[in-house]
């Protein structure tokens, strides 16, 4: 008899009833809250205690949902000693070493060991600090805990913890509802539905009717409305949406991706071209194992996990030094597009966040008290309304002097708020006098936090106070107040006072107040505002970073153009722009009625020209974006608030700021701004640049080193018949001198000037074409080696070789001047590499010992050069050099 059928009316089962119906493991969406919090040793109403929670985190491990990155020091040697061309160079190496006992034949497998090695610690850092931008990035969690909640770390979460959630948090793991209250949540991810899902923690669900469970909550959803409280039964890779067979957990950046797959581009090469090698020296009577030891080995020159060891730790070094700037990238995947930014839209508060303000001006209507002035009624009367419809508070200070202690330690508030404060000090009034008969009932407030309306009882008779930019203010008001009288609106009056604020926000900007008496009951209530009456001005004083007008000045030489949306009035949006750099005239500032009411066609055409928007809705600022994007330009964006989500998928990166962001904008965004201000955008996108720089001259550099060493031993075997270096020369110059001199360049120092250097455009190197320069270079340089070696031949010992290898070594140095360089390193200036000048003096010091130390240069086989045969050593590459740079300089001027 079947389950159904023994227990036709029992459609939920407790464990004891499931063991007894057939010992069958329920599902946590089968188990009651309690049952599951009892799996896990929890509470449902405590949580879990610190002792459990390191228990949980031991057993199931850390909750790494995604974005695990997949470098450590074992994956690195693994990866590494399963490279079929190292795996041949060392047994190959080993095997001729027990015929021939020469010990230069170890040097090329002592010189892999020790390489792979240095590699996997690379790596590991870059794992490292890779991963703890990922923590630094993720999204947080309310968990209750010993009975107390509080805010961690998403991948903190264990089983058995009990989280809170609400409107717009990431729901951290898989859960089972313990209780909610009008509970939605978005699960595209997990079910494939893009319409919200509606929850019920009630005891519904039987097993293997659904994807899904409307009593589960599910890691990667989103919560759009309603809250609920859960228990959590899955973490880390166990999560449902792990178990989906398309998502991978663990993965590589895509820069990194792209560096793999053209390191299996360049294997791939090297061991055809090993073939080739192999093959010539065959048919001209070059002995086998001698010609096997020395093609695998400048196989093993190509350096390709080199070249993805120093691209992993340069990628996270720059994002780690953007993280110390302000900016934390979260989706790594955004820093080539980073690279390619030409225009940066963001909003006013975003972009020049204040760093002092000061209430110094109150005007009432056409009259005007300083603060520094002494106490007045016109500017207690503006000062006390400003007061009433601001979120400041008084702190509990206990014993302590309140008269002695800071500002900011006396209240709490906004920044507009403190300065009122500040302004009401000056003037020896008080909060509790501001506050005196009257009871707050209702408040609202704007997306940055700031109130902008109260309902509220004024000695006994309803009142509703608005304050905002006196455009807005003015507009819903009857009537204003003038030295303590009211009077009722004209237009004549009305545009005279719009004079008056337009005026004052030439120098300042001016915060409006205005109160009115009330029958409504609500600030929902479309009559609430009927009778308002303009009470006055507040003129703030305000300074801004000047690290932000700085990054502006540096983005518009750079070609980066600066797009800003500000709620200012008209005169204080445009004395911002104009001081930070942004415009110079007033024909760059558009309005929200210049958008309205301008003809579509003609508004496109004149677009590109405002760098300025004041007024605009979501809507119409995404309107903006898309006319940007029309234009090719590439598009970074700053949101705040969710309803810019749509803003923020049309970009080409989005950035968003930390605080005050909920977990859906902070996890939507590309790079979470820890730190407001242009300049943080700024450096945001020069570290992206000096990351991609350095890991693609890298790579280039590397694949010239190889196919140099290629070229010149197969030309030496075709015009000679004779191998024209050793096993040892592989070694020594090959890998040791090869990645020396690759070191200036994949930890290059950084640039000033990066964000206007033209680089070239950032793509996976997957077709060979793309080889076509470094390998003409290549040739020339292999020729060039061969060269070198047969004008020194009549020389005594051994000097053609050492000769060679000089040139080979010089040839190596100027190719790092010029990777990635467009024009002439002269006018790139490239030579400004400070750290390439120490890597050449390193060089320089050890070829000198190996030559001229007779115990090393007889070890080696090397013969001592004379100043002569040194200098046409060097001139020939650098002869060079200059013909490649030349020719770079009239490309350059032709075009």
């Amino acid at each position: 008899m079947s389950r159904t059928d023994e227990f036709p009316k029992i459609n939920t089962f407790t464990p004891e009833t499931a063991k007894r119906a057939g010992d069958e493991e329920l599902s946590y969406s089968e188990m009651y809250p309690h049952e599951v919090a009892e799996k896990f040793g929890s509470d449902i109403t405590n949580g879990l205690d610190p002792k459990a929670v390191r228990r949980q985190r031991a057993k199931y491990g850390a909750n790494i949902v995604s974005g695990q990155i997949g470098l450590s020091f074992k994956a690195s040697l693994k990866k590494q000693y399963t490279n079929l061309l190292t795996v041949l160079l060392l047994f190959g190496s080993l095997l001729i070493f027990v015929f021939d006992r020469s010990p230069l034949l170890l040097l090329v497998p002592a010189g892999c060991i020790i390489l792979t090695f240095a590699n996997a610690i690379l790596e590991h850092y870059a794992g490292k600090k890779l991963s703890e931008l990922k923590r630094q990035t993720a999204s947080g969690a309310a968990v209750i805990r010993g009975g107390k909640t509080m805010v961690t770390d998403s991948r903190s979460v264990v089983c058995g913890d009990v989280i809170y959630l609400e409107d717009g948090d990431i729901v951290p793991a898989d859960a089972r509802l313990i209780e909610c209250n009008a509970l939605t949540v978005l699960e595209t991810p997990i079910s494939g539905v893009s319409s919200a899902a509606a929850k019920d923690a009630r005891f519904t669900e039987k097993k293997g009717l659904s994807r899904v469970s409307e009593n589960m909550v599910y890691a990667g959803s989103i919560v759009t409305g309603g809250n609920g409280v859960a228990i959590v039964c899955e973490v880390g890779s166990n999560v449902r949406i792990n178990k989906k067979s398309n998502h991978n957990p663990m993965s590589l950046p895509s820069v990194l991706r792209g560096t793999q797959k053209e390191g299996r581009i360049v294997t791939g090469a090297a061991a055809v071209f090993e073939l080739v090698l192999i093959a010539v020296g065959i048919v001209r009577g070059v002995g086998l194992a001698e010609v096997f030891v020395l093609a695998l080995g400048i196989g093993v020159i190509a350096l390709t996990d080199t070249s993805f060891a120093f691209a992993a730790y340069t990628f996270a070094d720059c994002l780690t030094k953007a993280l110390k700037k302000g900016a934390a990238i979260r989706n790594f995947d955004c820093v080539p597009k980073l690279v390619g930014i030409n225009s940066v839209m963001c909003d006013k508060q975003t972009a020049f966040p204040p760093t002092v303000i000061k209430a110094d001006r109150l005007y009432d209507c056409f009259g005007e008290y300083r603060v520094d002035a002494g106490r007045s009624d016109g500017a207690v009367a503006v000062l006390r309304y400003m007061l009433l419809c601001s979120s400041v508070k008084e702190v509990m200070t206990g014993d302590k002097d309140k008269k002695a202690l800071p500002l900011a330690e006396k209240y709490v508030g906004s920044t507009l708020s403190l300065s009122l404060m500040e302004a009401a000090d000056k003037l020896k009034y008080s909060l509790e006098e501001a506050g005196k008969g009257f009871y707050r009932i209702e408040s609202e407030f704007d997306s940055r936090g700031e109130m902008t309306r109260v309902l509220g009882l004024l000695d006994g008779s309803p009142v509703v106070i608005i304050k905002g930019v006196p455009e807005n203010v003015i507009s819903r008001c009857a009537g204003y107040r003038q030295n303590g009288t009211n009077y009722r609106f004209d237009d004549k009056s009305r545009r005279k006072v719009l004079a008056f604020a337009e005026e004052i926000s030439k120098t300042r900007t001016p915060i409006a107040v205005a109160v009115g008496n009330t029958a409504a009951d609500s600030l929902r209530d479309i009559t609430v505002e009927r009778k308002l009456v303009l009470i006055g001005i507040v003129g703030l004083y305000s300074t801004f970073e000047v690290g932000a007008a700085s990054a502006v000045f540096k983005c518009r030489q750079a070609g980066i153009e600066i797009v800003v949306s500000s709620d200012d009035s008209y005169y204080t949006a445009y004395n911002t722009a104009k001081n930070a750099g942004i415009i110079e005239n007033e024909h760059e500032i558009c309005t929200a009625e210049t958008l309205r009411t301008t003809e579509e066609g003609l508004f496109i055409a004149n677009c590109p020209g405002y760098k300025i928007f004041t007024g605009l809705t979501d809507s119409e600022w995404l309107y903006i974006e898309q006319l940007r994007k029309q234009d090719g330009k590439r598009v970074a964006v700053s949101a705040s608030r969710t309803e810019q989500l749509q803003l923020m998928k049309d970009a080409d990166v989005s950035f968003a700021p930390k605080r005050g962001s909920t977990d859906t904008l902070l996890a939507t965004c590309d790079v979470q701004m820890k730190n407001d201000g242009f300049d943080t955008i700024t450096e945001t996108l020069k570290s992206a640049r000096m990351a991609m720089k350095r890991i693609t001259n890298t790579a280039e550099y590397f694949v010239v080193g190889f196919m140099t060493m290629f070229f010149w031993a197969l030309l030496s075997i075709i015009v000679s018949g004779k191998l024209p270096f050793s096993s040892g020369d592989v070694f020594l110059f090959g890998i040791l001198i090869n990645i020396l001199i690759s070191v200036s360049l994949a930890f290059a120092p950084p640039e000033r000037n990066i964000l206007a250097e033209p680089l070239p455009a950032v793509r996976p190197r997957d077709k060979l074409i793309y080889y076509a320069l470094p390998a003409l270079y290549s040739l020339i340089g292999g020729g060039l080696c061969l060269f070198s070696s047969q004008v020194t031949l009549r020389t005594a010992g051994n000097a053609p070789v050492t000769a060679s290898l000089v040139t080979f070594s010089a040839l190596l140095f100027f190719y790092s001047l010029m990777c990635g360089v467009k024009h002439s390193v002269f006018i790139n200036r490239a030579y400004m590499n400070y750290l390439s000048f120490a890597m050449l003096a390193v060089v320089a010091a050890i070829i000198a010992a190996i030559i001229y130390i007779p115990k090393a240069a007889a070890f080696m086989g090397y013969a001592p050069l004379n100043g002569t045969q040194l200098l046409v050593a060097v001139g020939i590459a650098f002869i060079f050099f200059l013909a490649a740079q030349v020719v770079m300089l009239l490309v350059s001027r032709s075009q």
